[in-house]
Protein backbone atom coordinates (compact mmCIF):
# COMPACT_ATOMS: atom_id res chain seq x y z
CA UNK A 1 0.00 0.00 0.00
CA UNK A 2 1.53 3.26 -0.84
CA UNK A 3 1.85 6.08 1.77
CA UNK A 4 -1.36 8.39 -0.17
CA UNK A 5 -3.15 5.49 0.20
CA UNK A 6 -2.03 4.56 3.72
CA UNK A 7 -2.57 8.56 5.19
CA UNK A 8 -6.44 8.41 3.10
CA UNK A 9 -7.21 5.31 4.81
CA UNK A 10 -6.13 6.47 8.36
CA UNK A 11 -7.99 9.90 7.29
CA UNK A 12 -11.46 8.03 6.48
CA UNK A 13 -11.21 6.20 9.90
CA UNK A 14 -10.71 9.12 11.61
CA UNK A 15 -13.58 10.66 9.91
CA UNK A 16 -15.89 7.52 10.86
CA UNK A 17 -14.44 7.49 14.42
CA UNK A 18 -15.23 11.28 14.83
CA UNK A 19 -19.02 10.87 12.91
CA UNK A 20 -19.46 7.48 15.51
CA UNK A 21 -18.77 9.29 18.58
CA UNK A 22 -21.32 10.46 20.66
CA UNK A 23 -21.20 14.32 21.09
CA UNK A 24 -20.48 15.49 24.28
CA UNK A 25 -22.45 18.67 25.73
CA UNK A 26 -21.25 21.40 26.79
CA UNK A 27 -22.49 22.34 29.76
CA UNK A 28 -21.25 26.23 30.36
CA UNK A 29 -24.14 28.76 31.88
CA UNK A 30 -23.90 30.47 28.57
CA UNK A 31 -27.59 32.00 29.08
CA UNK A 32 -26.96 33.23 25.03
CA UNK A 33 -29.55 33.00 22.26
CA UNK A 34 -26.58 31.95 20.50
CA UNK A 35 -26.02 28.60 21.83
CA UNK A 36 -28.11 25.59 21.80
CA UNK A 37 -26.34 24.05 24.52
CA UNK A 38 -28.41 22.97 28.16
CA UNK A 39 -27.63 26.05 29.68
CA UNK A 40 -27.64 28.26 26.38
CA UNK A 41 -30.87 30.09 25.56
CA UNK A 42 -31.84 29.95 21.57
CA UNK A 43 -34.46 27.62 22.51
CA UNK A 44 -35.98 30.16 24.86
CA UNK A 45 -35.56 33.20 22.66
CA UNK A 46 -37.47 31.54 20.21
CA UNK A 47 -40.07 30.90 22.93
CA UNK A 48 -40.26 34.33 24.09
CA UNK A 49 -40.60 35.21 20.19
CA UNK A 50 -43.79 33.14 20.26
CA UNK A 51 -44.96 34.30 23.78
CA UNK A 52 -44.75 37.52 22.28
CA UNK A 53 -45.91 37.58 18.80
CA UNK A 54 -46.93 40.39 17.19
CA UNK A 55 -43.90 42.67 19.04
CA UNK A 56 -40.82 43.35 17.50
CA UNK A 57 -38.05 41.83 19.32
CA UNK A 58 -34.76 43.89 18.59
CA UNK A 59 -31.15 42.22 19.04
CA UNK A 60 -28.81 44.41 21.91
CA UNK A 61 -25.62 43.48 20.95
CA UNK A 62 -23.74 46.79 22.32
CA UNK A 63 -24.17 47.46 26.21
CA UNK A 64 -26.79 49.23 27.07
CA UNK A 65 -25.67 53.09 26.93
CA UNK A 66 -24.61 52.12 23.41
CA UNK A 67 -28.62 50.80 22.95
CA UNK A 68 -30.14 53.79 24.88
CA UNK A 69 -28.53 56.54 24.42
CA UNK A 70 -30.77 57.71 21.20
CA UNK A 71 -33.69 58.63 23.19
CA UNK A 72 -35.69 56.86 21.12
CA UNK A 73 -37.28 54.19 24.04
CA UNK A 74 -40.61 55.96 25.10
CA UNK A 75 -43.12 53.74 27.25
CA UNK A 76 -43.40 50.89 25.04
CA UNK A 77 -40.47 48.40 25.41
CA UNK A 78 -39.27 45.84 27.59
CA UNK A 79 -35.44 45.26 27.94
CA UNK A 80 -34.58 41.65 28.80
CA UNK A 81 -31.29 40.87 30.54
CA UNK A 82 -30.71 37.42 32.26
CA UNK A 83 -27.24 35.93 32.83
CA UNK A 84 -25.66 34.32 35.75
CA UNK A 85 -24.03 38.04 37.09
CA UNK A 86 -25.50 41.23 36.07
CA UNK A 87 -23.46 44.39 37.72
CA UNK A 88 -23.28 46.92 35.89
CA UNK A 89 -20.74 50.60 35.92
CA UNK A 90 -22.39 54.19 36.68
CA UNK A 91 -22.64 54.47 32.87
CA UNK A 92 -25.22 51.87 31.89
CA UNK A 93 -26.57 51.52 35.46
CA UNK A 94 -28.34 55.59 34.78
CA UNK A 95 -29.36 54.78 31.22
CA UNK A 96 -31.63 51.86 32.40
CA UNK A 97 -32.74 54.09 35.48
CA UNK A 98 -33.94 56.53 32.96
CA UNK A 99 -34.66 54.04 30.48
CA UNK A 100 -37.32 52.86 33.23
CA UNK A 101 -38.24 56.09 34.56
CA UNK A 102 -39.47 57.47 31.08
CA UNK A 103 -41.99 54.69 31.34
CA UNK A 104 -40.45 51.46 30.17
CA UNK A 105 -39.67 48.52 31.89
CA UNK A 106 -36.78 46.23 32.18
CA UNK A 107 -36.66 42.15 33.27
CA UNK A 108 -33.67 41.44 35.10
CA UNK A 109 -32.83 37.96 36.09
CA UNK A 110 -29.56 37.09 37.89
CA UNK A 111 -28.26 35.23 40.39
CA UNK A 112 -25.97 38.03 41.59
CA UNK A 113 -27.47 41.67 41.08
CA UNK A 114 -26.51 44.57 40.98
CA UNK A 115 -26.64 46.20 44.70
CA UNK A 116 -26.84 50.24 43.81
CA UNK A 117 -29.22 49.57 41.02
CA UNK A 118 -31.69 47.17 43.53
CA UNK A 119 -30.56 50.38 46.57
CA UNK A 120 -31.77 53.14 43.91
CA UNK A 121 -34.94 50.92 43.23
CA UNK A 122 -35.56 49.89 47.63
CA UNK A 123 -34.79 46.53 46.93
CA UNK A 124 -31.94 44.56 49.34
CA UNK A 125 -31.05 41.18 48.87
CA UNK A 126 -29.55 38.57 51.01
CA UNK A 127 -27.44 35.22 50.82
CA UNK A 128 -28.79 31.91 51.31
CA UNK A 129 -26.65 28.52 50.91
CA UNK A 130 -28.57 25.74 51.17
CA UNK A 131 -28.28 22.02 52.01
CA UNK A 132 -27.75 20.45 48.37
CA UNK A 133 -28.62 17.39 47.47
CA UNK A 134 -27.70 16.60 44.02
CA UNK A 135 -24.26 17.60 41.76
CA UNK A 136 -25.49 17.58 38.11
CA UNK A 137 -22.51 18.72 36.49
CA UNK A 138 -20.30 20.18 38.45
CA UNK A 139 -23.29 22.16 39.86
CA UNK A 140 -24.70 21.88 43.74
CA UNK A 141 -28.65 21.84 43.22
CA UNK A 142 -31.32 21.66 45.55
CA UNK A 143 -35.02 20.83 44.64
CA UNK A 144 -37.09 23.44 45.69
CA UNK A 145 -40.60 24.52 45.20
CA UNK A 146 -41.68 28.05 43.30
CA UNK A 147 -45.86 29.38 43.62
CA UNK A 148 -46.67 32.46 41.93
CA UNK A 149 -48.84 34.12 44.58
CA UNK A 150 -51.76 35.07 42.28
CA UNK A 151 -51.97 31.99 39.67
CA UNK A 152 -54.12 28.77 40.60
CA UNK A 153 -52.18 25.48 40.78
CA UNK A 154 -48.93 27.12 39.96
CA UNK A 155 -46.83 25.23 42.05
CA UNK A 156 -43.19 24.19 40.08
CA UNK A 157 -40.56 22.27 40.92
CA UNK A 158 -37.12 22.35 40.22
CA UNK A 159 -33.23 21.51 40.38
CA UNK A 160 -31.75 24.81 40.74
CA UNK A 161 -28.62 25.99 42.36
CA UNK A 162 -28.01 25.63 46.19
CA UNK A 163 -26.39 29.29 46.61
CA UNK A 164 -29.39 31.65 45.88
CA UNK A 165 -29.58 35.58 46.70
CA UNK A 166 -33.04 36.17 47.84
CA UNK A 167 -35.35 39.55 47.80
CA UNK A 168 -35.46 39.64 51.21
CA UNK A 169 -36.26 43.30 52.33
CA UNK A 170 -38.76 45.97 49.90
CA UNK A 171 -39.13 49.05 50.78
CA UNK A 172 -40.20 51.04 47.38
CA UNK A 173 -43.21 51.85 47.30
CA UNK A 174 -45.63 50.51 44.72
CA UNK A 175 -43.67 47.18 44.85
CA UNK A 176 -45.12 43.42 44.37
CA UNK A 177 -44.18 40.19 45.30
CA UNK A 178 -45.20 38.18 42.24
CA UNK A 179 -43.36 35.16 43.25
CA UNK A 180 -42.12 32.98 46.10
CA UNK A 181 -39.64 29.69 46.85
CA UNK A 182 -41.26 27.82 49.83
CA UNK A 183 -39.17 24.71 49.58
CA UNK A 184 -36.25 26.72 51.45
CA UNK A 185 -37.67 29.56 53.32
CA UNK A 186 -41.08 31.14 53.66
CA UNK A 187 -39.93 34.60 53.07
CA UNK A 188 -38.02 33.94 50.12
CA UNK A 189 -38.81 35.74 47.52
CA UNK A 190 -37.77 35.11 43.74
CA UNK A 191 -39.70 37.36 41.69
CA UNK A 192 -40.94 40.97 42.41
CA UNK A 193 -42.43 44.18 40.51
CA UNK A 194 -41.19 47.19 41.45
CA UNK A 195 -42.33 50.63 40.15
CA UNK A 196 -39.76 53.24 39.08
CA UNK A 197 -40.98 56.37 37.80
CA UNK A 198 -43.54 55.67 34.77
CA UNK A 199 -41.96 52.28 34.15
CA UNK A 200 -41.10 48.70 36.14
CA UNK A 201 -38.38 46.73 37.38
CA UNK A 202 -39.29 43.13 36.87
CA UNK A 203 -36.71 41.01 39.23
CA UNK A 204 -35.72 37.43 38.98
CA UNK A 205 -33.41 35.36 40.79
CA UNK A 206 -33.57 32.02 39.07
CA UNK A 207 -31.77 33.02 35.41
CA UNK A 208 -30.97 28.76 35.15
CA UNK A 209 -34.84 28.40 34.92
CA UNK A 210 -34.75 30.63 31.63
CA UNK A 211 -32.46 28.52 29.90
CA UNK A 212 -33.02 25.89 27.15
CA UNK A 213 -32.51 22.83 29.67
CA UNK A 214 -35.64 23.79 31.58
CA UNK A 215 -37.69 25.21 28.63
CA UNK A 216 -37.10 21.88 26.89
CA UNK A 217 -39.15 20.04 29.99
CA UNK A 218 -42.98 20.76 30.16
CA UNK A 219 -42.81 21.95 33.49
CA UNK A 220 -40.41 24.32 32.58
CA UNK A 221 -41.97 25.75 29.68
CA UNK A 222 -45.46 26.18 31.64
CA UNK A 223 -43.37 28.33 34.26
CA UNK A 224 -41.69 30.38 31.22
CA UNK A 225 -45.28 31.27 30.01
CA UNK A 226 -46.78 31.94 33.30
CA UNK A 227 -43.40 34.33 34.20
CA UNK A 228 -43.95 36.15 30.96
CA UNK A 229 -47.74 36.34 31.70
CA UNK A 230 -46.39 39.08 34.07
CA UNK A 231 -44.63 40.99 31.71
CA UNK A 232 -46.04 44.17 29.66
CA UNK A 233 -46.86 43.23 26.19
CA UNK A 234 -44.16 45.30 24.24
CA UNK A 235 -41.54 45.39 21.82
CA UNK A 236 -38.65 43.44 23.93
CA UNK A 237 -35.02 44.50 23.34
CA UNK A 238 -32.92 41.28 23.83
CA UNK A 239 -29.68 42.01 25.11
CA UNK A 240 -26.68 39.81 23.82
CA UNK A 241 -24.07 41.74 25.34
CA UNK A 242 -24.17 41.31 28.86
CA UNK A 243 -23.01 37.68 28.95
CA UNK A 244 -20.23 36.65 30.89
CA UNK A 245 -19.45 33.66 28.01
CA UNK A 246 -18.67 36.89 25.83
CA UNK A 247 -15.46 37.58 27.53
CA UNK A 248 -14.91 33.98 28.04
CA UNK A 249 -15.33 33.35 24.22
CA UNK A 250 -12.70 36.05 23.65
CA UNK A 251 -10.09 34.96 25.15
CA UNK A 252 -9.02 32.53 22.70
CA UNK A 253 -8.59 33.69 18.54
CA UNK A 254 -10.01 29.90 18.05
CA UNK A 255 -13.56 31.04 20.15
CA UNK A 256 -15.61 30.67 16.95
CA UNK A 257 -14.60 27.11 15.95
CA UNK A 258 -13.66 25.63 19.35
CA UNK A 259 -17.32 26.44 19.87
CA UNK A 260 -18.83 24.60 17.10
CA UNK A 261 -18.68 20.74 17.77
CA UNK A 262 -18.13 20.42 13.40
CA UNK A 263 -15.32 22.78 13.22
CA UNK A 264 -13.96 21.62 16.21
CA UNK A 265 -13.62 18.06 15.10
CA UNK A 266 -12.58 19.56 11.52
CA UNK A 267 -10.08 21.46 13.50
CA UNK A 268 -8.37 18.80 15.04
CA UNK A 269 -8.16 16.28 12.59
CA UNK A 270 -6.72 18.43 10.36
CA UNK A 271 -3.96 18.71 12.52
CA UNK A 272 -3.64 14.91 13.38
CA UNK A 273 -3.75 14.38 9.58
CA UNK A 274 -1.01 17.14 9.06
CA UNK A 275 0.96 15.05 12.10
CA UNK A 276 0.33 11.51 9.70
CA UNK A 277 1.17 12.99 6.77
CA UNK A 278 4.48 14.37 8.32
CA UNK A 279 5.59 11.12 10.08
CA UNK A 280 5.15 8.89 6.73
CA UNK A 281 6.79 11.43 4.58
CA UNK A 282 9.80 11.79 7.14
CA UNK A 283 9.60 7.58 7.73
CA UNK A 284 10.12 6.88 3.60
CA UNK A 285 11.70 9.06 1.99
CA UNK A 286 15.39 10.25 2.24
CA UNK A 287 17.70 12.84 1.09
CA UNK A 288 18.93 12.24 -2.50
CA UNK A 289 21.87 11.01 -3.24
CA UNK A 290 24.16 12.92 -5.96
CA UNK A 291 25.97 11.21 -8.36
CA UNK A 292 29.47 11.25 -7.86
CA UNK A 293 31.73 10.48 -11.44
CA UNK A 294 35.11 9.08 -10.63
CA UNK A 295 37.73 11.07 -11.91
CA UNK A 296 39.48 9.79 -14.84
CA UNK A 297 42.96 8.70 -14.71
CA UNK A 298 44.52 11.16 -17.37
CA UNK A 299 47.98 10.03 -16.80
CA UNK A 300 46.93 6.38 -18.60
CA UNK A 301 45.60 8.33 -21.52
CA UNK A 302 48.41 10.29 -21.20
CA UNK A 303 50.65 8.05 -21.37
CA UNK A 304 48.79 5.85 -24.34
CA UNK A 305 48.72 8.67 -26.58
CA UNK A 306 52.54 9.82 -26.56
CA UNK A 307 53.27 6.44 -26.66
CA UNK A 308 51.30 6.15 -30.35
CA UNK A 309 53.11 9.14 -31.02
CA UNK A 310 56.89 8.04 -30.74
CA UNK A 311 55.80 4.49 -31.68
CA UNK A 312 54.67 5.97 -35.07
CA UNK A 313 57.15 8.80 -36.03
CA UNK A 314 59.88 6.04 -35.39
CA UNK A 315 61.90 8.83 -33.78
CA UNK A 316 64.33 6.98 -31.35
CA UNK A 317 66.96 9.34 -30.78
CA UNK A 318 63.88 11.37 -29.12
CA UNK A 319 62.78 9.20 -27.45
CA UNK A 320 66.54 8.35 -26.10
CA UNK A 321 66.84 12.19 -25.30
CA UNK A 322 63.74 12.17 -23.22
CA UNK A 323 64.85 9.10 -20.77
CA UNK A 324 68.10 11.19 -20.70
CA UNK A 325 66.53 14.07 -19.26
CA UNK A 326 64.02 11.47 -17.27
CA UNK A 327 67.30 10.40 -15.39
CA UNK A 328 68.87 14.23 -15.67
CA UNK A 329 66.02 14.98 -13.19
CA UNK A 330 66.17 12.34 -11.06
CA UNK A 331 69.64 12.72 -10.48
CA UNK A 332 69.11 16.44 -9.75
CA UNK A 333 66.32 15.82 -7.00
CA UNK A 334 68.18 12.70 -5.42
CA UNK A 335 71.57 13.10 -5.85
CA UNK A 336 71.54 16.92 -6.01
CA UNK A 337 73.49 16.31 -9.39
CA UNK A 338 71.93 19.99 -10.98
CA UNK A 339 73.39 20.27 -14.19
CA UNK A 340 75.35 16.90 -15.09
CA UNK A 341 77.48 16.63 -17.75
CA UNK A 342 77.81 12.95 -16.84
CA UNK A 343 81.97 13.24 -16.15
CA UNK A 344 84.01 11.09 -14.76
CA UNK A 345 83.64 13.44 -11.03
CA UNK A 346 79.99 12.87 -11.27
CA UNK A 347 80.49 8.93 -12.39
CA UNK A 348 82.35 8.72 -8.53
CA UNK A 349 79.38 10.20 -6.81
CA UNK A 350 76.61 8.35 -8.76
CA UNK A 351 78.94 5.18 -7.78
CA UNK A 352 79.36 5.58 -4.09
CA UNK A 353 75.22 6.63 -3.67
CA UNK A 354 74.08 3.31 -5.76
CA UNK A 355 74.69 -0.24 -5.03
CA UNK A 356 75.64 -0.17 -8.73
CA UNK A 357 79.31 -1.39 -9.84
CA UNK A 358 81.83 1.57 -11.41
CA UNK A 359 81.90 -0.73 -14.66
CA UNK A 360 78.02 -0.22 -15.17
CA UNK A 361 77.81 3.18 -14.23
CA UNK A 362 80.85 4.32 -16.57
CA UNK A 363 78.93 2.06 -19.67
CA UNK A 364 76.15 3.93 -19.30
CA UNK A 365 77.51 7.10 -18.85
CA UNK A 366 79.70 6.28 -21.64
CA UNK A 367 76.58 5.53 -23.86
CA UNK A 368 74.75 8.45 -23.18
CA UNK A 369 78.02 11.07 -23.88
CA UNK A 370 78.52 8.78 -27.23
CA UNK A 371 74.71 9.04 -27.97
CA UNK A 372 74.68 12.95 -28.25
CA UNK A 373 76.82 12.59 -31.17
CA UNK A 374 74.67 9.91 -33.01
CA UNK A 375 72.42 10.99 -35.81
CA UNK A 376 70.30 8.11 -35.28
CA UNK A 377 69.83 5.45 -32.78
CA UNK A 378 68.63 1.74 -33.49
CA UNK A 379 66.12 0.08 -31.48
CA UNK A 380 68.72 -2.18 -29.75
CA UNK A 381 70.68 0.85 -28.26
CA UNK A 382 67.66 2.28 -27.20
CA UNK A 383 66.86 -0.66 -25.38
CA UNK A 384 69.98 -1.00 -23.43
CA UNK A 385 70.17 2.65 -23.10
CA UNK A 386 66.78 2.26 -21.09
CA UNK A 387 67.60 -0.89 -19.22
CA UNK A 388 70.56 0.72 -17.65
CA UNK A 389 68.72 4.17 -16.45
CA UNK A 390 65.84 1.75 -14.96
CA UNK A 391 68.17 0.02 -13.52
CA UNK A 392 69.80 3.02 -12.10
CA UNK A 393 66.66 4.83 -10.82
CA UNK A 394 65.83 1.64 -9.03
CA UNK A 395 69.25 0.84 -7.35
CA UNK A 396 69.65 3.43 -4.50
CA UNK A 397 71.82 2.27 -2.06
CA UNK A 398 71.71 3.55 1.58
CA UNK A 399 74.24 6.09 1.05
CA UNK A 400 71.74 8.20 -0.66
CA UNK A 401 71.53 10.78 2.06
Amino acid sequence: MSNRKRIAFYIIGLLLVAYLMPVEKNWTPSYSKAHNWPYGADVTHDVWSDLFEGEDIIEADLPIWNTLKDNEWQGEYLYVLFDDDLNFDSLNRSSLLNFVESGNSVFLSANSQDLELLDSIGIEVDDYYGDFNKIINGMRLDTVALDFFESQNSSYSFLIADYQSYYQSIDSIGAEIIALAHGIEEDHLTFVKVRFGDGYFYLHNQPLLLTNYYVLQDEGKRYLEELTSYLPSHNVIWDNSHKAINALSKRSPLHVILNSVALKWAYWLSIVGLVLLFIFRTKRRQRAIPVIVPPANDSVDFTKTMGSLYFNTASNKTLALKKISVLKEYLASNFYLRDITFSDEELQIVTNKTELSRDEVERLFTMIRNLSNLSAVSNGQLKVLNKGINRLMGKRGALES
